[in-house]
Formats: structure tokens, sequence, C-alpha cells
């Protein structure tokens, strides 16, 4: 996606006739600067560029009309 943070630690997608559902994981809050350029994601994937979903081979398997985006911080000692 472009976009990272040395706080990351994990990142799912899950995707329903449209949707693209997108969970980022945190060790920490993250600072403002920190979470403006998380949000530059839902901007990206709706861009011109990537208005589609594709598995391994390279096939179209959904259009993305909406993106969720959520950014969850959860302490490094709890498992993800």
């Amino acid at each position: 996606m472009g976009v990272a943070t040395r706080k990351m630690r994990g990142i799912t997608l899950n995707h329903n006739e449209g949707f693209l559902d997108i969970n980022v994981y945190f060790d920490s809050v993250l600072t403002e600067e920190e979470e403006d350029e998380m949000l530059h994601i839902d901007t990206y994937l709706l861009s011109e560029r990537y208005p589609k979903l594709y598995n391994r081979k390279g096939e179209v398997i959904s259009n993305i009309d909406n993106v969720g985006l959520n950014l969850i911080s959860i302490s490094s000692d709890i498992d993800v």
C-alpha cells in the first residue's frame, strides 16, 4: 500500500461485494503525522490505479467501491 511506520504490527484485508475493509494494527497510538500518512491509503486505493481487487493470478475478483480503514493500537505485549 506504500505506507508504513515502525509502530505497524500487521494488516488484515477483507472484501465483500465492492467493500474493502482494512485493519491496520500498531504497537502504540500514532502521532498526528503518522495518522495522516495512514489516511492516504484510503485515497490511494480508490484512485484510478486501484479501483479493483486482484487475486494472485492477476484476475479481477472485485471492484472496490468503498473502503473502511481502521487504525487499531494494541500494546506490544498482547498478541494479534
